[in-house]
Parts: structure tokens; sequence; C-alpha cells
């Protein structure tokens, strides 16, 4: 009888333990689990802000850009009037 109720004792431990060991390995994997959700979500704040930044600076350039064209064109109507005078003024002395 004694032995039956050492066996038992031994089973209950053994069965705690077990119910240990898998309530550790839940833990850690659920630990993991938000470990590993947070530094996907701290990644993803950070390609949002280079993302902001990387748009700011393009949409800056691209004014930049078109205020550089502008200049250019209004260059290119500048020199065409200029040749088209200097033609005009050409022809004239001809002329007279």
């Amino acid at each position: 009888m004694g032995n039956e109720v050492e066996q038992e004792v031994v089973r209950e431990n053994n069965n705690k333990g077990w119910v240990v060991a898998m309530a550790s390995v839940i833990v850690t994997i659920i630990l993991a689990f938000i470990g590993g959700w947070v530094q996907i979500n701290n990644r993803i704040s950070v390609l949002e802000v280079e993302m902001k930044y990387q748009k700011q600076s393009y949409n800056q350039t691209s004014t930049k850009l078109d205020d550089l064209i502008k200049n250019v064109n209004e260059i290119k109507v500048n020199i065409i009037q200029m040749n088209d005078n200097m033609r005009f003024k050409a022809d004239k002395k001809l002329i007279n």
C-alpha cells in the first residue's frame, strides 16, 4: 500500500511538471509572437516616416524642376525674340 501511495505522488509530480513545462512553452511562444509583432510594427513605422520624407523631398524637387523648366522656356522665348530682332535689323540695313 505504501508503494502505491508513493507511485501516485510521483505520477502527480510528473503530471505537474509536464503541465508547467507546457505552460512555459506556450508562454514563450506568446512572448516571441508579441516581440516579433512589436519589431514589425517598429519597422513599419520607420518605413512610413522614410516614405513621408521621400514624398516631401520629391514634391520639393518636382516644384524646383518645374520652376527651372519655366525659366528655361522664358530664356528660349527671349533668345528667339532677340534673334528675330537682329534679323529684322539686318534686313532693314540691307534694304536701306
